[in-house]
């Protein structure tokens, strides 16, 4: 339906008088142009769940910028924790940016759905691929914002990470000292699990950078 003519706009008019969930991902501004705004479709339809996907959101300084899954990679900062510590900054080669807005879309419909289901209200929903790809940082962007570091790896537990070897990358999660203690012994340097540097967590990563000499490399 081309809602941009009389007739497509009364066909959609028609088909949102009984709709319970709507979802757009046009930039801020534009359905509304368009008498389709959550605003003037909840007179007719107080159920109505108007749910809205965009690059920066239906307000701020950005919100009338277009946004794509890459650029909110990069703006979030996501790409500056992929790939190698001192490397250029490295995308998902996924739409993770994307498909997490999607997700929390989802989620978010199927709270106001239950909100419906006891009050007959609908809700308006503001869903951003930025805001998206920002939560997917989780405790890196809280370590970052606390320590001011970054970075590959893991920024509280040690080793957790990639490693490069004589025959290629590994990818070590030793996610307590005993599974540590296991790895060392297992990698027949037994010395590394009694180092003073090394015993606790804490300490390998206060030393992550001195953690292996030869071990593994």
């Amino acid at each position: 339906m081309d809602f941009g003519t009389a007739e497509g706009k009364n066909q959609v008019l028609h088909l949102l008088q009984a709709a319970t969930v709507l979802v757009e991902n046009f930039r801020p501004g534009t359905l509304e142009q368009k008498g389709l705004g959550y605003e003037t479709l909840r007179t007719m339809n107080p159920g109505l769940i108007y749910c809205s996907i965009s690059g920066y959101g239906q307000t701020g300084s950005k919100s009338a910028f277009p946004g794509y899954d890459l650029i909110a990679q990069a703006e979030s900062g996501l790409m500056a924790v992929t790939g190698e510590i001192d490397g250029d900054p490295v995308p998902v080669r996924t739409p993770i940016a994307d498909i997490a807005a999607g997700m929390f879309a989802c989620m978010s419909i199927q709270a106001a759905l239950r909100v419906r289901d006891h009050t007959g209200q609908g809700q308006r929903i503001d869903i951003s691929l930025f805001e998206a790809a920002l939560s997917l940082l989780g405790n890196i962007a809280s370590n970052y914002l606390i320590s001011g570091e970054d970075g590959s790896g893991h920024p509280n537990i040690a080793p957790y990470q990639e490693l490069r070897t004589r025959n290629g990358c590994v990818v070590i999660a030793c996610g307590n000292d005993h599974l540590y203690t296991r790895l060392c012994h297992l990698l027949g340097h037994e010395e590394l699990a009694s180092d003073a540097r090394f015993i606790t967590n804490a300490l390998r990563d206060q030393h992550r950078q001195e953690r292996y000499p030869a071990a593994i490399s």
